[in-house]
């Protein structure tokens, strides 16, 4: 096989441009650090009210199961004792002469008794214990007496004699129960003055709070806006992939040269139409082949030795035009040139190399060029579903991350709003309800990107169940009917399909899309304006269509094709219209996933008609 050189330089390099995913990991980084900090200033806050609230807790068990139960057996203690008590009962017996107040007497001393074993048990002091024994020592006496009472009684012995001999001093015991009462009230003191302190330092961390509103709120604005950007990043990335695809596609499509690619060993991994035509080789025969198969016998021998110096001086041998000697599957051979490149695999990084070959006397592409596309194409859908994955990846980590200071953010402006000691003036009441009103819409739109998330990552989990359309669309009459009151709008519900009749859908899912709608209805239509709801057989059979009509002012038509973009909201800003521009998008996936179509038709100036289709159910029949 003849070989002749070409001193032909390797081109240079071309210059890259600024990567924009390492654009969007460092975006991801800063909007990392940012979260981290918020969750570093929260968890400090959080633990510290932890610690007050457990201290409060342990401290109003002590109170409510020990100070407090203590009061009442106090008086447990002293009623027993006192008044109507044990030595009420046993003078009763003395002056009366009567052993029935004995066994009286005797049953106050047993809950007496029972009510001091019962404070014992909650733990006491010195003094504690120093005023129940005295206590304990005075039923004693009593208790000793008892059995004289009786004997004397039965033997006849006047009152006066009885009392002499029976008399016991209670002043001890007296002196105890006050004694008692003077410990219990200092507890008392005690205990009420740790809960002034804890409430104190609650309120001292509640005011902290209130400085660190604003930056809370300043990192959750610049968390969105990285946020933001990181979308546009990663879209633009996606954007310049397509456009680098079709640059390759294009240029492919036009060229009419054979292209060979083989991989480190030699062997072929690609073989293009046209490189059939000119080997004619079918590619089933040749692929996972050495490429010597293509040389003539005399040159097979030299392959590998070649091989090597290529990967050992690629710089010298890369780029040239060489003309060689090729080798048709019927074993004619001819006169070939061939141009060899490196090809540098990012992912397995393993070296390929890519040969383009020409017949002198003939060059024909059509079908290598028509190969190369579909797999260039097959490349860039790869490239897109992958980049698509990564965008969803991020908006459910990102808005799953966001969540957490807002719920803070609602929770502390809450807790400003009850505040009973420290009540708001009306200026600060009207910041707190910015600041709720700000947090629940950012927070909404959290859920929507949370939502849209698992819909385009299909976590989406949809229980298809038959339907009765007349329930469904009544449950969403009545629960929008309220906002279009608001409003002044007319909601009216028009009857075009038959009884009974039923669909196929997600039941939560379908309310969500229609609840959607009609919402949309109500945000967009025009003082006074009426909405339709209605339900009826689509043109295609076995089909169910449900509409939702306004009397607004419709969409631009130039602006149709923007309807259905995440984010987009045509020109909602400018009218004031709340909204995140998810809610359509969320709304279409939903109802595609469901089996159905959603769509609208647009009457500029008149209005719009939004309408979707899912599949139909055998009406239920009495």
């Amino acid at each position: 096989m003849r070989q002749h050189n070409a001193s032909i330089d390797p081109a240079p390099g071309a210059s890259r441009t600024p990567d924009p995913l390492t654009q969007a990991r460092r975006l991801a980084l800063v909007a990392v650090l940012l979260i981290l900090a918020v969750l570093a200033i929260l968890t400090a806050f959080n633990l510290k009210s932890q610690a007050i609230n457990s201290k409060a807790h342990t401290q109003w068990h002590h109170y409510s199961t020990g100070i407090e139960r203590k009061s009442q057996l106090i008086s447990r203690i002293h009623q027993h004792l006192g008044y109507a008590g044990m030595i009420h009962h046993f003078k009763n017996a003395v002056l009366r002469r009567d052993p029935a107040y004995l066994d009286q007497a005797g049953q106050h001393i047993e809950h007496a008794l029972e009510a001091i074993a019962e404070y014992r048990a909650l733990g006491t002091s010195t003094a504690e214990i120093e005023a129940l024994q005295a206590v304990d020592d005075t039923i004693d006496r009593y208790t000793e007496k008892i059995a004289l009472i009786r004997q004397m009684i039965a033997a006849g012995a006047d009152a006066h004699r009885i009392d002499t001999r029976v008399k016991v001093d209670d002043s001890a015991a007296t002196a105890a129960l006050a004694s008692l009462r003077t410990i219990w009230r200092q507890n008392h003191e005690a205990t009420e003055s740790a809960f002034e302190q804890m409430f104190h330092d609650y309120l001292s961390l509640s005011r902290l709070s209130n400085y660190l509103q604003p930056l809370y709120f300043l990192f959750s604005v610049i968390v969105i806006a990285i946020f933001m950007r990181l979308i546009n990043t990663l879209q633009h990335q996606h954007q310049q992939q397509l456009r680098s695809e079709r640059r390759a596609a294009a240029i492919v499509d036009n060229s009419s040269e054979a292209i060979i690619t083989i991989d480190d060993r030699g062997r072929i991994e690609t073989f293009n139409p046209a490189a059939s035509r000119l080997f004619g080789f079918q590619p089933a025969d040749v692929l996972g082949q050495s490429v010597s198969l293509l040389m003539p016998e005399c040159w097979r021998q030299r392959h590998e030795a070649y091989l090597a110096d290529m990967q050992r001086r690629g710089g010298d041998v890369m780029g040239k035009v060489r003309e060689v000697e090729g080798q048709r599957k019927d074993g004619s051979p001819f006169p070939l040139e061939i141009s060899i490149a490196p090809i540098r695999d990012e992912y397995s990084k393993r070296s390929r190399y890519l040969g383009i070959c020409r017949d002198i006397s003939q060059r024909k592409q059509i079908e290598r060029e028509q190969q190369q596309a579909r797999h260039l194409a097959e490349q860039a859908r790869r490239d897109a579903e992958r980049a698509s994955k990564a965008k969803t990846r991020l908006l459910s980590q990102v808005s799953h991350e966001l969540r957490t200071p807002l719920n803070a953010i609602l929770g502390f402006a809450q807790l400003l709003r009850l505040d009973p000691r420290h009540p708001l003036s009306e200026a600060q009441a009207q910041r707190v309800d910015e600041i709720e009103q700000a947090g629940h819409h950012l927070l909404e739109l959290v859920e929507e990107l949370l939502d849209l998330a698992r819909i385009e990552s299909g976590h989406a989990q949809l229980q298809i169940e038959i339907l009765p359309v007349d329930e469904l669309l009544q449950d969403c009459l009545s629960l929008i009917t309220p906002l279009a009151n608001e409003q002044g709008l007319e909601v009216a519900l028009a009857h075009d399909h038959r009884p009974g009749q039923r669909v196929r859908a997600d039941a939560g899912r379908l309310k969500q899309v229609l609840l959607n709608l009609l919402s949309n209805a109500c945000k967009y239509n025009r003082p006074g304006g009426k909405i339709h709801l209605r339900c009826q057989a689509a043109p295609q059979a076995g089909r169910l269509r449900i509409s939702v009509s306004d009397t607004g002012q419709g969409i631009d038509p130039d602006k149709l094709d923007q309807l259905f973009t995440p984010f987009e909201r045509l020109d909602a800003q400018e009218r004031g219209i709340e909204g995140s521009g998810i809610g359509l998008v969320i709304s279409k996936q939903l109802v595609e996933q469901m089996g159905g179509e959603l769509d609208l038709i647009n009457r500029p100036g008149q209005g719009c008609s939004f309408w979707l289709e899912l599949p139909a159910a055998p009406a239920k029949t009495d």
